[in-house]
């Protein structure tokens, strides 16, 4: 008996470690197409390589904006900088609050930010989170906090991508990349923000069904976000970034949503306070450089009645 448990551990080890070396090999030199099950790639449409890197040098910002790529493709930092306001987008590609709350437990410290724009999507209230997190994964130098979520996912891709970025770590693969400013149409801009040169309304050839359930997880991770920033005294606002009226009305929880996230402060759907035209957008949801300035400078006024942004600040290019 003691003899076949030594051989079943033995047999064990070695399974783990063959294929984690078949892993490390399959990630190395198989083609995308072949990496179904992995998905780890630096960089990336969001460019969350160089946003994270910028964000490990940011110290005491004035605003920090958090969300999914409504967030890193709608709020620009520059506008913001008219108002001699120093801001940092921490949006990521399909950002869910679990991954917020990663980022927020990795960077709030170190940012220190007076004030934080939350933007919340409630589409992605009911999403898994597995591809932000592979976003994330891939793309963070240090994941520790990544690894409690990632592991109750319960998902072979992220289990396998986030073993093979320890190793991309181990022989030191990212601190050689170098990731660059200009992508097609997107341009990265200091800050955190991602600029696009697309400015023309594509309709969608099919009607998207955004009738998706709610998460508890998502709730639980959102509300504890919330208390965190209590915790540290820092004041917050919670945005809905607009997007298009036939997108805005797919989505049957409006209200509901709404009503939910009024009870945690000061919250505006910006979808219902502007209802900005098509040609305002590049995608169903997201805003053309255009379409950014006129929401921006709506909510700088709104965060000027809120009194979160100081009246020396808002006179320096008040339009009012």
């Amino acid at each position: 008996m003691v003899r076949f448990v030594k051989q079943l551990f033995a047999f064990l080890a070695f399974s783990i470690v063959a294929y984690v070396i078949f892993l490390i090999v399959w990630g190395t030199c198989a083609p995308t197409t072949f990496r179904k099950n992995m998905n780890f790639k630096m960089g990336g449409p969001g460019y969350m390589f160089t946003r994270l890197r910028e964000a490990d040098t940011v110290r005491n910002v004035d605003i920090l904006f958090l969300g999914s790529s409504h967030a890193y493709r709608g709020y620009d930092p520059r506008i913001f900088q008219r108002y001699s306001l120093k801001a940092f987008n921490l949006g990521s590609s399909a950002q869910t609050p679990i991954e917020t709350k990663i980022l927020v437990d990795s960077y709030l410290e170190k940012i220190k930010p007076k004030h934080v724009v939350f933007d919340v999507y409630p589409v992605l209230f009911g999403n898994d989170g597995v591809e932000s997190l592979l976003d994330i994964i891939s793309n963070m130098d240090d994941p520790r906090e990544i690894y409690p979520a990632a592991l109750s996912t319960k998902n072979a891709k992220v289990y396998n991508t986030l073993i093979f970025n320890a190793f991309v770590n181990l022989i030191g693969k990212k601190k050689h990349f170098k990731e660059p400013n200009e992508k097609g149409d997107d341009t990265y801009v200091n800050g955190g923000y991602v600029a696009t040169k697309k400015n023309k309304y594509k309709p969608e050839a099919l009607e998207r069904n955004y009738n998706q359930p709610t998460l508890t997880k998502q709730l639980e991770a959102f509300e504890a976000i919330i208390s965190e920033l209590k915790k540290r005294n820092i004041t917050y606002t919670l945005v809905q970034a607009p997007v298009t009226q036939k997108t805005y009305l797919a989505f049957r929880k409006n209200e509901e949503m709404d009503k939910y996230f009024s009870e945690f402060g000061k919250y505006y759907n910006y979808s219902e306070k502007l209802k900005l035209g098509d040609s305002l957008f590049f995608d169903d949801s997201h805003l053309t450089q255009n379409g950014v300035e006129i929401f921006n400078e709506e909510l700088v006024k709104q965060l000027f009645k809120d009194q979160v942004i100081s009246k020396s600040n808002f006179n320096l290019l008040s339009k009012e």
